[in-house]
C-alpha cells in the first residue's frame, strides 16, 4: 500500500465520478450515497456498494457480540440521523420513533425493539424520555450523553440500562468517568466514518481498538506517508475492502492515531491501533508546548 498515493477528502469532492469503480459485479452494485461530515467545508460524497452496507451489518453484530449486549434487549438511539417514521416523514422533536428490530444487525438476525428520539430535543425531555422507555442500550454522541450525565437528577438511573455507546465524537477520560459514575455502566466506543463504514471497535478488555481486518485496512503514518513506530502517533489512512463501487484505497480521514506497541491483552488477534488523539489541524503562531498545555485542559489533566 506504502507504495500508492494518498486519497484525501479533497480529492472525493473534486473527482467523485472518476473514482466509480468502471465495471461492478452484482454485489457492487450501488445502493445508497454517503457523504463525509463536511468538516472541511465540503461534504464527500461516496458510493457504497450492496456488499459495503452487507458486511457493515455484520462488524456491527460482532461488535454487539464482543460488547456482550443482548441482541433482544431495548435499543435506544438519540441522534439526529434517525430511521424514519411509518409515513416516511422525517423525526422532529418531541417524535419518537420505534421499529422492532435494531438498525442494519436486523437484516441478519432477529433482534429486539428500538426507540429513537432527536439530539435537539431539551436535554430534561431526553431524561424523561430515557425514563418512560427504560432501554437496555443507549446510542448517542460522547457530548450529549456527558450532558444528560451532568444534568441526571439525584436518582437512579434507567433500572434496564446495561450500556452505552458513544459515536461522532471523541471521549475523553474524565467524560468516561463521569458518565459511567453517573450510569453505573460501561461506555463502549467504535471507530468509523461515514465515507468507509464502521471501521475498528475499541476493546472491552484491553482499551485498544481492534480493527475489522474483513472490511477494511489500517494505517498510522507520518508527514511522508510512511508508517510510524509503536507508540508514535500519525495520520490515520483506511483503505476499504468491501466497496466495489467505489474503492477507497489509503483514504486520509484527518484522523490522528497511535499505533499500538504490543498485541492486546484480550486474545483476539485483529490488527489493532491505539488511542484516537482527534483531528489533523493545521496550527501556526503558537509557542512550543502550547497545543500539548491546550490537550491537558480538556482531558482535566
Amino acid at each position: 500500500l506504502a507504495r500508492l498515493p494518498v486519497l484525501t477528502k479533497h480529492d472525493v469532492i473534486e473527482h467523485k465520478t472518476a473514482l466509480l469503480a468502471r465495471r461492478r459485479r452484482d454485489m457492487d452494485r450501488i445502493v445508497m450515497w454517503s457523504k463525509s461530515s463536511g468538516t472541511t467545508g465540503r461534504p464527500a460524497l461516496v458510493a457504497q456498494s450492496l456488499q459495503s452496507r452487507l458486511l457493515q451489518c455484520a462488524a456491527l453484530q460482532r461488535e454487539a457480540r464482543w460488547f456482550r449486549w443482548d441482541p433482544m434487549a431495548k435499543y435506544a438511539l438519540i441522534r439526529l440521523d434517525l430511521p424514519k417514521l411509518p409515513d416516511g416523514q422525517t423525526v422532529q422533536n418531541g417524535q419518537v420513533v420505534v421499529r422492532n428490530a435494531w438498525p442494519q444487525i436486523r437484516f441478519f438476525f432477529r433482534t429486539g425493539p428500538v426507540v429513537g428520539f432527536r439530539s435537539t430535543n431539551p436535554i430534561d425531555q431526553q431524561i424523561d424520555w430515557l425514563m418512560e422507555h427504560e432501554p437496555a442500550y443507549l446510542v448517542t454522541q460522547a457530548a450529549n450523553l456527558e450532558h444528560l450525565a451532568w444534568a441526571w437528577p439525584n436518582e437512579q438511573p434507567p433500572k434496564a440500562l446495561a450500556g452505552c455507546k458513544v459515536i461522532s465524537m471523541q471521549l475523553t477520560e474524565s467524560m468516561r468517568r463521569r458518565i459511567e459514575s453517573t450510569f453505573n455502566v460501561p461506555v463502549r466506543q467504535n471507530y468509523g466514518l461515514n465515507e468507509v463504514g464502521l471501521v475498528a471497535t475499541r476493546c472491552p478488555e484491553g482499551g485498544r481498538y481492534h480493527v475489522h481486518s474483513d472490511v477494511a485496512i489500517v494505517e498510522i503514518v507520518d508527514d511522508d506517508n510512511q508508517p510510524v513506530a509503536p507508540g508514535e502517533q500519525g495520520r490515520l489512512l483506511v483503505t476499504s475492502l468491501s466497496n466495489g463501487a467505489m474503492p477507497m484505497i489509503r483514504y486520509d480521514t484527518d484522523d490522528l492515531a497511535v499505533a499500538s506497541a504490543d498485541a492486546c491483552p484480550c486474545g483476539r488477534t485483529l490488527p489493532t491501533f491505539d488511542n484516537i488523539v482527534g483531528r489533523y489541524s493545521r496550527l501556526a503562531f503558537l509557542p512550543d508546548g502550547a497545543f500539548n498545555d491546550w490537550l491537558a485542559l480538556r482531558n482535566g489533566l
